[in-house]
């Protein structure tokens, strides 16, 4: 006879395992769910975390006052500088404040972003009293004069000014109570620039294209007036040129009692400007004054000139 009661209170705690077990796995299962982030979580904490990285990024510092650079960090004048390189960057160039004067002495100015002149830009002087600037469009220079030496040793000598794209003044010789011939004006390109053309003037040097020339000089009786030097010009390339106050003006010829020198021609303002438009400026690009003797007086330089060159989206120089 079978004791079915003793069989049942054998399999009672086999039931009672099974159920335990059960109910371990149940649970493992959950809790294992609740501590695996599902995608989207995940996606947050990555953007949350690159969010994070990315400001903590430090941000280029503008390089102030540099007499020459080359390179993406904007380029901030908060005091008067001269030049020894070109200014080439694929930020701003800001000329901070009235009275901040930029010297840039033959160099260019070149910015990817704008260019904000709040204070001034001189150029500088060529230093070329009574040469030629044969390719430039700068002004020409002005002719010297001498009244005449007589018998007296030396002589005298009247030069012509130099000469740019247009012809230099002619010097006079024994004019008395007259004047030696005028440098005449720079003239602008013909055709009208292209990137091209600025990218060769600026492989070949830039003042080549925008310097005015010089005046011419006199001698008499061993006694000589030094020609004025012609300006450099300036070339200011951005996508926006806020020009502001920019002087290329050349230098002033001398004179004593009867011999006087020919004022420089004025340089060329060459400004390229992008989509971001171009804000005129207030521009000194007169030629030197002519020097005078007591019987007469040399020749004014030419003035120089503005040349403006809308480039749209592709710039000619790369900052």
């Amino acid at each position: 006879m079978v004791d079915t009661k003793n069989n049942s209170s054998n399999t009672k705690p086999l039931l009672y395992l099974a159920f335990a077990i059960i109910v371990v796995l149940l649970l493992y299962i959950l809790l294992g769910q609740s501590h695996n982030p599902t995608s989207t979580v995940t996606t947050i904490i990555t953007t949350q975390n690159t969010t994070a990285l990315s400001t903590s990024i430090p941000q280029a510092q503008p390089v102030q006052n540099p007499s020459s650079y080359k390179g993406q960090a904007s380029v901030v004048f908060s005091q008067s500088t001269t030049l020894t390189g070109d200014i080439v960057t694929s930020g701003n160039i800001t000329v901070l404040l009235r009275g901040v004067v930029i010297n840039t002495n033959g160099y260019s100015l070149i910015s990817g972003g704008t260019f904000d002149n709040q204070g001034s830009i001189a150029t500088g002087l060529a230093g070329n009293s009574g040469e030629n600037a044969s390719y430039s469009y700068g002004g020409s220079g002005g002719g010297g004069w001498a009244f005449g030496c007589g018998n007296a040793g030396g002589g005298s000598t009247a030069n012509n000014g130099g000469s740019t794209v247009v012809a230099g003044g002619s010097g006079l010789n024994n004019g008395f109570n007259q004047a030696a011939g005028n440098g005449a004006s720079g003239s602008s390109p013909s055709p009208t620039l292209n990137n091209l053309d600025i990218q060769t003037m600026y492989s070949n040097g830039m003042q080549k294209y925008l310097e005015g020339a010089g005046g011419g000089s006199a001698t008499n009786c061993d006694s000589t007036e030094t020609g004025g030097s012609g300006s450099y010009g300036v070339y200011i390339q951005a996508n926006k040129v806020m020009a502001g106050v920019i002087g290329t003006g050349g230098q002033a010829g001398s004179g004593a009692n009867e011999e006087a020198s020919g004022g420089g021609g004025g340089g060329a303002i060459l400004i390229s400007y992008g989509l971001g438009g171009y804000i005129s400026g207030s521009y000194n690009f007169g030629g030197g004054t002519a020097g005078i003797g007591n019987y007469g007086k040399a020749g004014s330089g030419g003035s120089g000139g503005l040349i403006a060159y809308n480039y749209s989206s592709s710039p000619p120089i790369a900052p």
